[in-house]
């Protein structure tokens, strides 16, 4: 078993919604292990990936970054050239940018047997600003005038 689950599998609490064994194993079949995820198996470092939401946008949109890295990565230091804020060392930062362009983003994951990188080259597309083509008509209860 992992943790301290032996102390409190059939033992203390007084009824069986107070015990462990109930809950982890109703059909009574007394397991001496339950496979399942182990975050100290791992011995691989981490290999780095990421998306984000949306990749083409007009500016100040917030844009969600989010980390797909593999084998357990525990920190993450984020380059967003142009995007406010530029750095971040959150797993899954938002990011605005402000200004028109096409933009790189880089990701670096560490864990503690080492750590990885990516960078996606023109991976965020920040469309200028284009104003309605059309005629805007402002005015007060029935008195419109066309701009």
């Amino acid at each position: 078993m992992y943790g301290r689950f032996g102390k409190h599998w059939d033992q203390n609490g007084s009824t069986a919604d107070k015990q462990l064994k109930p809950w982890l194993d109703p059909a009574n079949a007394n397991p001496s292990l339950w496979l399942g995820y182990d975050p100290n198996s791992n011995t691989n470092p981490p290999v780095a990936n990421f998306s984000a939401s949306p990749t083409s946008s007009q500016p100040g949109t917030v844009i969600q970054f989010t980390d797909l890295s593999t084998n357990n990565p525990t920190a993450w230091k984020w380059s967003f050239l142009g995007g406010i804020p530029s750095t971040s060392t959150l797993r899954n930062p938002q990011i605005t940018y402000t200004g028109h362009g096409i933009y790189n983003v880089k990701l670096v994951v560490y864990n503690q047997f080492g750590c990885d990188s990516i960078i996606k080259v023109n991976y965020i597309t920040i469309n200028s600003y284009t104003p309605p083509t059309s005629p805007v008509t402002i005015g007060v209860r029935g008195q419109h005038q066309a701009v």
